[in-house]
């Protein structure tokens, strides 16, 4: 068995990934849609979050984090390739899943600073 057949196996590092982002993806999609209705909201408020550049730019960042996190870490560009056979494509699709996992982490790791600052 190849290295790329092998990682998509329910314990190989791509389904661990694919099932712990089909747990997340639906708390992700939320979050996004509360953020963006709240932000709607404070536009037509006494306190528009423009009135504090701070916390304005804050909170676009979470928005485009959890945007990149629910489209672009998503492994349904590789999904197409999972049964793939052609051995010379393999390390392509290697380091394709290997770069999900390390903008996933650096998203994840974004986030947490965020919620300190």
């Amino acid at each position: 068995m190849s290295v790329w057949a092998a990682s998509w196996k329910n314990d190989g590092i791509l389904g661990h990934y694919g099932e712990a982002q089909r747990l997340a993806i639906g708390v992700l999609s939320r979050c996004l849609e509360q953020l963006l209705a709240e932000q709607k909201r404070l536009a037509h408020s006494a306190l528009p979050l423009e009135n504090d550049p701070v916390l304005a730019a804050k909170y676009e960042k979470v928005v485009a984090v959890l945007d990149a996190l629910r489209d672009d870490c998503s492994l349904s560009f590789l999904e197409p390739y999972q049964e793939w056979r052609h051995g010379r494509d393999a390390l392509a699709f290697i380091i394709y899943g290997i770069s999900l996992g390390v903008l996933t982490h650096k998203l994840i790791e974004e986030l947490h600073i965020l919620a300190r600052d």
